[in-house]
């Protein structure tokens, strides 16, 4: 419950801040797609819903929310007219910090899935796997999204 109601309230602060229906929603479907794999892959790799993999899931969405979000914004934002031209002033203006900022995250939570308390390890490649799949979302499926039914 608290992913959808998450993602409710992550399409309707889009639109507020975007004033698009098609980003917020290109965005939104990013996220939920995000959502839907970790899922998937939990089930992949055998865990149970029990209070660890209900801590991941309640910030799920918040942690799949920010590197679209940045991308959105720049797109949103750019002066110039065109698909094509917004795309990648997005990309040339956000995939820098973005990168850095997914890297630094994976990276550090890296050392945690090697834990002997399952807690950490688990939340470790909960976080691996989110922020990866997240990352490559942001700057691979939204871009291509943008491209097909974005804003001129």
């Amino acid at each position: 419950l608290s992913v959808y109601l998450s993602i409710a309230l992550m399409l309707l602060i889009l639109l507020a801040s975007t004033g698009n229906a098609r980003i917020s929603l290109a965005a939104t479907a990013c996220t939920a797609s995000v959502a839907i794999e970790f899922v998937g892959f939990m089930v992949t790799v055998g865990w149970t819903l029990g209070i660890m993999e209900s801590v991941c899931m309640t910030i799920l969405v918040g942690l799949s929310v920010d590197y679209v979000v940045h991308i959105a914004h720049s797109y949103t934002i750019c002066p110039v007219d065109g698909r094509a031209a917004r795309i990648r002033h997005s990309l040339n203006s956000m995939a820098v910090s973005v990168t850095c900022g997914a890297l630094t995250t994976i990276l550090g939570s890296c050392f945690l899935i090697n834990c002997v308390i399952l807690f950490f390890s688990r939340f470790g490649t909960f976080i691996v796997f989110t922020l990866s799949s997240a990352y490559l979302h942001a700057v691979l499926v939204f871009p291509a999204a943008l491209a097909i039914c974005g804003p001129h």
